[in-house]
């Protein structure tokens, strides 16, 4: 091997060195938002529920997922200001307060979504 081709290894080498530096460093910069959604009447963990994070800048969701068969779920975001909202078929959407992130893991505990009950009218035949 001849110094030319030492010189190319050396640089891809070196490339692939700085590429997994930044990107370790990147995810020390997000934000870990994690809690557990639940039936407010129940007290059942609410599986597969809607949880999504929103930017307070410009109003855009910025991370979301489904809730897993515990009812748990973990959020990615960069740091800033968000509003935590949780949804699910038959229940009435859940907003949080305002959530700071601040480069350090936020447990939001225990999120308590209601079932939405609506009456519906008598129909005659």
């Amino acid at each position: 091997m001849n110094f030319k081709h030492f010189k190319i290894l050396f640089f891809i080498y070196l490339s692939l060195f700085v590429s997994l530096l930044v990107s370790a460093q990147n995810q020390n910069l997000l934000c870990h938002v994690k809690g557990k959604v639940f039936d407010k009447i129940s007290n059942k963990n609410v599986e597969y529920a809607t949880v999504s994070l929103e930017n307070l800048f410009d109003k855009k969701s910025s991370s979301g997922a489904l809730t897993d068969d515990l009812g748990q779920f973990n959020l990615l975001v960069i740091p800033g200001k968000y509003k935590l909202k949780a949804t699910f078929i038959s229940y009435s959407i859940y907003t949080s307060d305002t959530i700071k992130c601040i480069n350090k893991p936020i447990d939001l505990g225990k999120i308590e979504i209601e079932p939405q009950t609506k009456s519906l009218k008598e129909v005659e035949v």
